[in-house]
């Protein structure tokens, strides 16, 4: 089903469920995987960086927090956190002053190399 454009009503069910855990976790059976995200060190060496507008209320910012918390417990001073003064949702991406503000940000952190 096609509800909300491309984004099914499955997410919902996902997101509920998650905010119940305080953290990411499967919404299906899928054996690939892992029932319960946080339970395990990640399954891979990206380098993630972490961004949220501290005026977000559709994904606090305190959720990028908490990831960039779990992943730099696992690999200490790799990962970056970024949170946006003045920024909500999808300002980050869309904002009147994204691509002076947080563009050169995130192409500063696509050019580290790890």
């Amino acid at each position: 089903m096609q509800e909300f454009a491309e984004v099914p009503i499955s997410f919902f069910r996902q997101m509920s469920r998650c905010v119940r855990r305080g953290h990411l976790v499967s919404v299906t059976e899928a054996e690939e995987l892992p029932k319960d995200f946080a339970a395990a060190p990640p399954r891979t060496q990206a380098r993630f960086s972490f961004f949220a507008g501290t005026k977000n209320r559709c994904f606090l910012p305190e959720s990028q927090r908490r990831s960039y918390d779990f992943f730099n417990g696992h690999r200490k001073d790799y990962h970056t956190l970024h949170l946006i003064e003045n920024y909500s949702h999808l300002d980050i991406f869309m904002g009147q002053h994204a691509a002076r503000d947080i563009f050169p940000l995130m192409v500063a952190e696509l050019e580290k190399s790890n």
